[in-house]
């Protein structure tokens, strides 16, 4: 860790000089000019952190692009689970530090899927997924970031085209799992889908929510026997428009309900690389945390972008970036909430 400090420059705290020297077996250096004596990993990351290794270990093995849970990480460094917990989230809070205009706006609505945990912000004797009903607006307001509510079009030569999601969207109460759940502002779109479905696919894409209805309720609300609910399932989804979530459950999956553009005006290109990349983070997600809370989703989306995008993160990044960080404390941890509109960043393994 003083090697790493003297490679980007270490000085002085009083007298910003150079010619510093390390006390031998602790973290302090003394300073020749002025002879006084500071801790060199103050006002840093690495503050008062009591056990170096574990640090170490958790940096190198995100800038080699493994993904960590701090349940996995704990066991194999050998320290509390709370420990490799703050560990990690300090790190994630870095990274997500550095997002920047690379970053796209995106829904947490989009990830809700994901939303299995609950936090200190989760209404009592309710989902996780409530969280998601508070409005765009209001957590934007709340965070002092009024200008964002107002996004500019992708550019369709960027590599980034994550989904833009469109002020009005909705969100579906996780008690009324069968009201349709539809974007404001494409009638045009959703006519053009629903003329080229038959009568039992209609029936059953108007029932389909952004929360996961069982097979069974769809059987009983739509009055239809299991072969014709399987057949226009299986329709819907070759048509893109259903999602099966596992355990017989499926949701509603238009194309056009994460967008700010109908998908007549949209490039195929752009619109597959745009689904694609929601599923690629959900799917890593899942693969390693199986589920998450709203309230940090910001920081499983930046620790995403950390494993897998190698020619930013690559080995010595993270570190230099943790070095030149500010401390964050447990209150910090605590107090942090993620805002309703997310940034993620595309990339590629």
């Amino acid at each position: 860790l003083f090697r790493s400090f003297v490679g980007i420059g270490l000085n002085c705290r009083y007298c910003d000089s150079l010619e510093v020297e390390r006390l031998q077996n602790v973290r302090m250096i003394e300073c020749r000019r002025c002879r006084k004596k500071s801790w060199f990993t103050a006002r840093t990351l690495f503050n008062r952190i009591r056990r170096v290794r574990p640090w170490l270990a958790a940096i190198w093995l995100l800038e080699h692009g493994v993904s960590l849970s701090s349940s996995r990480f704990h066991k194999l460094v050998g320290i509390a689970y709370s420990s490799a917990l703050a560990i990690i989230k300090k790190l994630t809070m870095v990274i997500q530090s550095r997002m920047g205009e690379e970053a796209q706006d995106v829904s947490s609505s989009c990830f809700a899927t994901l939303l299995l945990r609950r936090s200190r912000e989760t209404p009592a004797r309710q989902h996780p997924r409530s969280e998601l009903k508070v409005t765009d607006s209001e957590s934007l307001s709340s965070s002092g970031k009024h200008n964002s509510v107002e996004r500019a079009e992708p550019d369709p030569g960027s590599s980034s085209t994550l989904a833009h999601v469109p002020e009005s969207s909705s969100f579906v109460d996780p008690g009324e799992s069968l009201q349709t759940f539809r974007g404001t502002g494409n009638e045009e779109c959703q006519a053009s889908v629903l003329s080229e479905l038959s009568e039992s696919e209609e029936k059953v894409y108007k029932l389909l929510s952004a929360e996961p209805a069982h097979f069974d309720i769809l059987c009983e609300h739509s009055g239809m026997d299991t072969g014709p609910m399987s057949a226009a399932l299986m329709m819907l989804e070759l048509a893109g428009l259903a999602r099966g979530v596992g355990n017989d459950r499926y949701v509603f999956a238009a194309p056009f309900s994460p967008f700010s553009r109908c998908p007549a005006e949209v490039p195929e290109e752009e619109l597959l690389g745009r689904m694609v990349d929601v599923a690629v983070i959900i799917a890593f997600v899942r693969a390693t945390f199986q589920g998450i809370s709203r309230k940090y989703l910001q920081n499983y989306l930046a620790l995403h972008w950390c494993c897998l995008d190698r020619s930013r993160w690559r080995p010595g990044s993270l570190m230099r970036e943790c070095l030149h960080s500010p401390s964050f404390t447990y209150r910090d941890i605590v107090s942090y909430v993620s805002p309703q509109v997310v940034k993620a960043v595309v990339c590629l393994p």
